[in-house]
């Protein structure tokens, strides 16, 4: 329903059950509202897509078979680290196909909700286990989301221009459940936390386009991590790679 693809998953009644049925239709015209039930409502969508992507996550970790902490997550970059920077040319940010469709002024007010800046390559913004005081979106560049189990990882996600990451934290108040890190120099728009929860908790144009924004890059995210996680439940095994310095990792698989 927010991203227009196919169901990702089978729902099954496992017992008598009474349900509400909407179709596509008359969901998108109430999430499509800037009314008190359509923020609460995909706030709450939110809030159960990040609890199950959580789940698959943990599956997923659970996979490579090391604890945790062995080795200890990379520590995040501190955010007063990184060079400030000025705002994209708005004609590029319009360009973005997270954008196209939002109204000019809610997206203005989304986007000068933060602060701009640069992060050099390989660097960690957001380390599995940490409470992050804010997330992020990608501008410019690209970032990778792994999970690290001691020398093996598997990526479950790429936040290119457009996409945000580092938010489960923030909507939750939960540990971070992966680890983000730049790929290359990226322009990120960095989200404090206050920021954040005047956006989520907001009724404002901005939380209308930052509520979409979330709720895309979920199921985005939660698409991702369902195919690894198949292959694990047929037997299939992931492809894995001994953590090296400056070394990449392999894709997910296809």
């Amino acid at each position: 329903m927010f991203d227009a693809g196919c169901h990702s998953a089978t729902a099954r009644a496992v017992e008598p059950a009474r349900v509400l049925w909407l179709s596509r239709a008359d969901f998108g015209a109430v999430v499509a509202r800037r009314h008190a039930t359509a923020f609460a409502l995909k706030r709450r969508v939110a809030e159960v897509a990040c609890g199950r992507l959580r789940m698959r996550l943990a599956t997923l970790a659970a996979s490579l078979g090391a604890d945790p902490g062995d080795p200890p997550a990379p520590a995040p970059a501190d955010i007063a680290d990184l060079e400030p920077s000025g705002p994209p040319d708005s004609a590029y940010v319009a360009r973005l196909a997270t954008f196209r469709a939002f109204d000019p002024l809610a997206l203005w007010g989304f986007l000068t909700a933060g602060r701009f800046a640069k992060c050099a390559p390989r660097r960690t913004l957001v380390a599995e286990g940490s409470t992050p005081a804010s997330c992020y979106l990608t501008m410019n560049g690209a970032v990778d989301n792994v999970i690290i189990r001691g020398g093996r990882r598997i990526r479950v996600g790429l936040a290119g221009p457009g996409q945000v990451f580092g938010y489960e934290s923030l909507i939750d108040s939960g540990q971070a459940p992966m680890t983000a890190t730049t790929r290359e120099l990226t322009l990120l728009l960095v989200l404090p936390r206050e920021a954040f929860d005047r956006l989520l908790h907001g009724e404002t144009a901005g939380s209308h386009v930052f509520l979409d924004v979330i709720n895309r890059n979920l199921m985005a995210t939660l698409r991702q991590v369902a195919l690894p996680q198949a292959l694990l439940a047929s037997g299939v095994r992931t492809r894995r790679t001994s953590t090296r310095a400056g070394g990449e990792d392999p894709p997910a698989p296809r």
